[in-house]
């Protein structure tokens, strides 16, 4: 595992997906796939190009391996269709998933890139 890696990847992508995501952009990625293309874009360059940087990452197929595999699941996790079916398995209905629920929706938004960052630093 590569511990430098999973630990500047964790601070990097968290920061990127708060600070980095307009208003507009966390208002309509459900609703928009380029807008949700365009976050999960911005969060997949920054959150693969710091930490290579930082690391020392010079192997091109793991580069790309991290950039493509940070896009894909970021846009899986931001649609939120797999954070609802999560949130469903709990039997919490969809009906209450919008305001009372919308802290656990983010925690388990987290909660799975975190995951997916810890599989990458684990194969790398």
């Amino acid at each position: 595992m590569n511990i430098e890696f999973l630990i500047i990847a964790l601070i990097i992508g968290k920061s990127v997906d708060w600070i980095l995501q307009t208003r507009h952009q966390a208002e309509n990625k459900t609703t928009s796939f380029k807008v949700l293309f365009e976050h999960s874009l911005t969060y997949a360059l920054y959150t693969t190009s710091i930490p290579v940087l930082i690391v020392g990452i010079t192997n091109l197929f793991i580069i790309i391996y991290l950039f493509v595999m940070l896009l894909i699941t970021h846009i899986l996790i931001d649609d939120r269709r797999l954070v609802k079916y999560i949130m469903s398995k709990k039997e919490i209905k969809p009906e209450d998933m919008s305001k009372s629920f919308l802290w656990l929706q983010i925690g388990i938004d987290q909660r799975l890139h975190e995951l997916v960052i810890l599989v990458m630093a684990l194969s790398i």
